[in-house]
């Protein structure tokens, strides 16, 4: 599940396209994962480029819940990743 939300859910890229003052305009594209961009090639890994590491949470967050499949791949990555942490530490106590 952790896998296909990061590279297969399909979603909005999110890229930055550009910014205009204290606005930032990101890409509605269509693109596969919450890592990977859309067919631009520009946008591939631009989520993880420098732009997106400039930018605040409140921009980072703000495609993520746009849209239904968005936010099923959102939730769906929260939910693996929640599972595979408490998963890990019960099989190290264990």
């Amino acid at each position: 599940m952790f896998i296909f939300v990061l590279f297969a859910a399909p979603v909005y890229c999110g890229a930055v396209n550009r910014g205009r003052g204290g606005n930032v305009e990101f890409c509605r594209n269509n693109s596969y994962g919450l890592i990977l961009g859309c067919h631009l090639r520009q946008h591939k890994w631009q989520k993880l480029g420098q732009q997106w590491w400039a930018m605040g949470w409140r921009q980072k967050a703000a495609g993520i819940w746009t849209g239904a499949s968005a936010k099923i791949a959102t939730l769906g990555f929260l939910i693996g990743t929640v599972t595979g942490v408490v998963g890990m530490y019960h099989d190290l106590t264990g």
